[in-house]
């Protein structure tokens, strides 16, 4: 939603709600195996393997060919940076009086240098931007303390093995 410009929002909008409202189309499901396996695949000693697995897991060669370019990108991003998965704590909520949003589809990890993240998994085909990542990565900010304690904020373009990160400069009040 954020991504798109213009009318596209409310179409979007449209189409969400007829997925949400026809049991058929398992709006909830087409991502699964990818929220499931790709955390696993940093943990593992046969990140391969993990990742066909969430392959096998597709139910359409639509959403094979999704979950396959979800595949290279985490394959690219791991053996491009070497991350080591650490704990992190799970549906921590951010609250404001007029929305309640759960932190959910993240992973924590510890990169070479030892710097540690949470990660919010970008798993959409439109390429995110740093503008566009901005408000959740402010979202996970505030949340840290309850996350990963000493944590930094990520968002991963999962595709593009892009992790982008929150810039010291970006106006936090103007997120907030």
């Amino acid at each position: 939603y954020a991504n798109e410009r213009g009318p596209g929002r409310m179409s979007i909008v449209q189409q969400q709600r007829k997925r949400v409202e026809d049991p058929k189309q398992q709006a909830f499901h087409y991502y699964a195996p990818a929220v499931r396996n790709l955390p696993l695949a940093i943990a593992s000693t046969d990140l391969e393997a993990v990742l066909d697995a969430m392959l096998n897991q597709t139910t359409s060669s639509h959403q094979r060919q999704h979950h396959a370019e979800l595949r290279d990108g985490m394959l690219n991003f791991i053996r491009k940076h070497r991350p080591s998965r650490v704990p992190v704590a799970n549906g921590c909520q951010w609250v404001t009086p007029d929305l309640t949003v759960t932190i959910s589809q993240h992973v924590g990890i510890r990169m070479p240098d030892g710097s540690t993240f949470v990660v919010l998994l970008y798993l959409k085909q439109p390429p995110l931007t740093q503008d566009t990542a901005n408000p959740g990565l402010r979202i996970i900010e505030t949340q840290l303390a309850a996350l990963l304690p000493g944590g930094l904020p990520g968002v991963l373009d999962v595709r593009r093995a892009n992790l982008l990160k929150l810039r010291r400069n970006v106006n936090r009040r103007t997120l907030d």
